[in-house]
């Protein structure tokens, strides 16, 4: 968004926008919208096979922090490619509406292995 302090230009909108973006990182998500989002996305486009392995996502969730941080339960975190990460992280921002936001994606082993 273009504005000017200058001319006066879009100042209003300015808040209104900064609000709009408050409002997005400070929403809240049922896990069960975010558990039909991840198996739809895994149907729609499964991750190809990377390092040896193909991904498999169990279950995500959403964890409380200022930024939006959502923890991936996989098979193995080592077969997420960067580009299966940053298709999941647009799958969250056109289906919730995180205009404006960091997204944090964090990967862990379901196991518990490193």
């Amino acid at each position: 968004m273009f504005i000017s302090a200058k001319y006066n230009q879009r100042l209003n909108k300015l808040v209104d926008k900064l609000n709009e973006v408050r409002e997005n990182l400070e929403r809240d998500i049922k896990p069960s919208l975010l558990s039909s989002l991840i198996l739809e996305t895994q149907l729609i486009q499964p991750a190809q096979p990377f390092n040896g392995g193909r991904l498999n996502i169990y279950y995500a969730r959403k964890e409380l922090a200022k930024i939006p941080t959502f923890t991936f339960f996989v098979n193995n975190k080592k077969f997420v490619h960067f580009s299966y990460e940053r298709f999941l992280e647009n799958q969250l921002r056109s289906t919730f509406n995180f205009e404006g936001c960091p997204l944090k994606l964090n990967f862990k082993n379901k196991n518990g292995l490193e």
